[in-house]
């Protein structure tokens, strides 16, 4: 069914540049103030010039979501005055709700109108609009029966306007309901070209369960390389995807899903699609396939993949596909990196992260996953200096593989590090923060981390350390004398401080003409 186009009531300035004698965000204005102008007569206005199917629509529709009776009324009178006006007539059929009888006030108008386009548009929308989802063969039938009746219809509007958008999803359906499916195929390459998406119009998650259109969509989806080289985001075509992935995936066509998606890879940027594709391999004996996939990307994306899943389709098998590559593969490191992904307590990814560091010490998934879980561990529990905190002696412990860490990617490590104080930071934990920083010397060299070290010590009111910390980043050119300057102009706490003056007469005397300016 037509859907209100609410959006162009919100944002009205897509009317602007229609070029009519009334345009459509003057109609619009006319709406919102129906006390102080007819709309009635505002509308009247609008449709002498009316160009398109599509203006006249979205003015009906404008008007009636404001109003559906004063409009349905309005129209209703006119077109019995003026039944032989084209934009009254297209009007007076967007506005009636029943399918047969707006059919019937169709076809009056394309005998007043035998070689006008925008006649017969109007009727292919409502033919077009009443497809409802597949549900049965039977209602399947009596829908295409009723598209097979106004065939000549449809066939003359496309002779007629042979590029029309309307025309050639008139023609498409007529295709499949008389079951010529290469003509169909035909009308769809043709469509493709002029860039002409499918889902516009057709609910394709609605229609994939019918054979046939199952069939055109595996072949639209196939269309998709020469389409991104033409025009680049394939959206409908990725809209077929997903709707065939979807399908297949709950009757298990584990088949039809490797041989659609695999030579597409523009597809698996549908993580869904993706999943399924693993999932398929998985079923058909073939996980190596599935394996290669994943390490096809990066590093650990096969931990990025698994935590995708885990996190937004759980139901779709996942301990279950985890389960049969840890049978089937043994120290492989693109199946240990996808268990990790499909863990999710914390004290379990402490373990296997480190056990990832010792069985591929070259890899820096072990080391993230690591650094990582001890950001979340910390923003739950207190972290201390004393032996007799087992955790917290453990993370300790745990730097020695940081050290390994930042020798294969410094970069990376210490950006971790960051990472754990900033979740600890905003986790609330502000005394690990304080603590936790000073473990590695090297650390508060970094701006990131003296950032949150520093306002660590200012939320706890520690001004002492706050004013010590100000010292060491004036000394490292992370902040200036301007910065200070700011503080005590927004009348920071710590510029009350006994040391406060002296720090800025500091950072004034070092400050370079470039600070000054």
């Amino acid at each position: 069914m037509r859907n209100l186009k609410l959006y162009l009531i919100v944002l009205a300035v897509l009317f602007a540049g229609t070029v009519n004698a009334i345009s459509l965000d003057e109609f619009y204005e006319a709406v919102l103030n129906p006390d102080s102008i007819s709309v009635g007569a505002e509308f009247n206005k609008f449709l002498q010039e009316a160009e398109t199917v599509e203006d006249i629509d979205d003015a009906v529709q404008t008007w009636s979501s404001y109003d559906d009776n004063a409009c349905r009324d309005w129209i209703t009178k006119a077109y019995k005055k003026h039944k032989t006006d084209r934009n009254l007539g297209i009007a007076r059929v967007l506005v009636e709700t029943d399918p047969a009888a707006a059919q019937k006030l169709a076809k009056k108008l394309i005998i007043l109108n035998r070689k006008d386009p925008l006649a017969y548009q109007v009727l292919v929308m409502n033919l077009l609009t009443q497809l409802a989802p597949y549900l049965n063969a039977e209602d399947w039938f009596y829908y295409n029966g009723d598209l097979i009746k106004h065939s000549s219809y449809i066939k003359r509007y496309y002779d007629l306007a042979p590029e029309a958008d309307w025309a050639l999803f008139g023609k498409l359906a007529l295709d499949m309901a008389q079951n010529r499916f290469q003509d169909a195929r035909d009308t769809l390459q043709k469509m493709a070209g002029f860039n002409i998406q499918l889902n516009r119009i057709f609910a394709l998650g609605d229609l994939v369960a019918d054979p046939g259109w199952r069939e055109l969509m595996q072949y639209y989806v196939g269309l998709i390389p020469e389409h991104v080289q033409s025009y680049g985001d394939p959206e409908a075509m990725l809209d077929a995807a997903s709707a065939l992935s979807s399908y297949w995936s709950e009757q298990e066509e584990w088949t039809s899903i490797v041989d659609t998606f695999a030579p597409i890879p523009e597809t698996l940027d549908l993580g869904e699609v993706f999943i399924d594709l693993l999932i398929a391999y998985d079923k058909l004996g073939r996980n190596q396939e599935g394996l290669d996939l994943m390490a096809g990307y990066s590093d650990g994306a096969a931990a990025e993949i698994i935590t995708w899943w885990r996190t937004n389709y759980p139901e779709k098998g996942l301990q279950e596909y985890i389960d049969s590559l840890r049978q089937e593969f043994n120290a492989n490191p693109v199946v240990d990196a996808a268990y990790l992904g499909s863990l999710s307590e914390t004290t379990q990814l402490l373990n296997e992260g480190r056990n990832y560091c010792a069985a591929y010490p070259e890899a820096l998934l072990g080391y993230k996953t690591l650094f990582s879980s001890w950001g979340e561990f910390f923003t739950k529990e207190s972290y201390s200096n004393a032996e007799t905190d087992i955790a917290s002696a453990d993370f300790r412990a745990d730097l020695e593989l940081w050290d390994d860490y930042a020798l294969l990617n410094e970069e990376e490590a210490i950006l971790s590090i960051q990472n754990l104080l900033e979740r600890i930071y905003y986790g609330e934990k502000l005394v690990n923060a304080t603590l936790i920083y000073t473990l590695r010397p090297s650390w508060i060299e970094t701006p990131g981390i003296q950032f949150l070290a520093v306002n660590s010590f200012f939320n706890l009111a520690d001004y002492d350390s706050v004013i010590r910390l100000l010292n060491y980043m004036v000394d490292a050119k992370t902040i200036s004398a301007k910065d200070l300057e700011q503080l005590a102009t927004d009348e920071n706490p710590v510029c009350a401080h006994k040391d406060w003056q002296s720090l800025l007469d500091y950072a004034r005397s070092i400050a370079t003409p470039d600070e000054d300016n």
